[in-house]
């Protein structure tokens, strides 16, 4: 009975350690994702800027998952410090999401791609097609259809180079409906804008 005491006292203990370190980790992580996303913090607001910082969060996205951190919870948080909509919550956290499979897709996070993205260099693709291309920030919904959302992260994806300079893939519909339906309910999206879409995605 001593021994399972002990034992048990033990257990109590290491779990109260894991718990602190998990706590720990999600604290890191949330700070420099609301960093990132506070445009106060970031300054200039153009197109480049936006896409190296959503390379950033990409990344960082990455290693969270890697350390088990509940990115949902984590994208709430920074919206919650930043007095930004919830509503945004599930567009950018889809994103996020989206960006981060095509990097881990493409070996955009391996051999030297992460330095690449902190100094704000558009990262190589390793793997998954389109071999030694670079991978670069493009719209999801073009600025022409959705002036308002150009620079919106929620509105930025990862392509291969080859793609984007060769026009094949302005509109891919199931994402781009994911996207104008997020972005119209967080209230980013115009009616106007959303009526060019809808008008667009039925001439594919």
């Amino acid at each position: 009975m001593k021994y399972s005491t002990v034992y048990f006292a033990l257990l109590i203990a290491a779990l109260y350690v894991i718990q602190i370190d998990q706590s720990k980790s999600f604290n890191q992580f949330s700070d420099e994702f609301t960093q990132l996303l506070d445009d106060s913090q970031q300054g200039s607001d153009s197109f480049t800027t936006r896409t190296e910082r959503l390379q950033k969060m990409a990344l960082l996205v990455h290693r969270a998952e890697e350390e088990k951190v509940d990115i949902e919870k984590m994208v709430d948080t920074a919206l919650s410090r930043l007095d930004m909509p919830a509503s945004y919550a599930p567009a950018l956290t889809h994103s996020l999401i989206r960006n981060v499979r095509f990097g881990q897709q493409h070996g955009l996070f391996e051999d030297g791609n992460a330095e690449r993205i902190s100094r704000g260099e558009a990262p190589s693709i390793k793997n998954g097609g389109y071999d030694g291309d670079v991978a670069e920030v493009d719209q999801v919904i073009p600025h022409y259809l959705a002036p308002e959302i150009s620079t919106n992260f929620a509105n930025l994806v990862w392509k291969p180079k080859a793609v984007i300079e060769a026009g094949t893939d302005d509109l891919d519909v199931a994402t781009t409906i994911q996207a104008v339906t997020e972005l119209h309910s967080s209230t980013f999206l115009t009616g106007h804008s959303l009526n060019r879409v809808i008008h667009s995605l039925k001439s594919i």
